[in-house]
């Protein structure tokens, strides 16, 4: 039985200006082929994870939105979202305590 592999996207397997590096995806494929899982885990909400990591690399899973949000082959098995009435408190907090230079 293969093992669960995550990968930290930003800076790792995901340069912002160059993109994955061809050696990166034929390793994480040659992974995956090998029996291994593999999974992509990042701060950025799901929307800003570019598609081709998805589909081109082919990982079976996504921990994105810091936790938030968990795919796994394809289907979202966990999402969680912040209330917008403690958001508004958060932003009220943030607003109060700016300190203008």
């Amino acid at each position: 039985m293969g093992k669960c592999l995550f990968f930290d996207a930003d800076g790792t397997i995901l340069d912002i200006v160059k993109g994955t590096p061809e050696d990166t995806k034929l390793a994480l494929q040659q992974l995956r082929k090998n029996g291994h899982k593999t999974f992509i885990c990042t701060g950025r909400s799901n929307a800003f994870v570019p598609e081709y990591l998805m589909k081109e690399i082919g990982f079976d899973g996504l921990i994105a939105n810091l936790g938030a949000y968990i795919e796994y082959n394809g289907t979202r098995v966990f999402e969680r979202e912040m209330p917008t009435d403690l958001a508004m408190i958060i932003c009220t907090i943030i607003w109060m305590n700016i300190q203008v230079t």
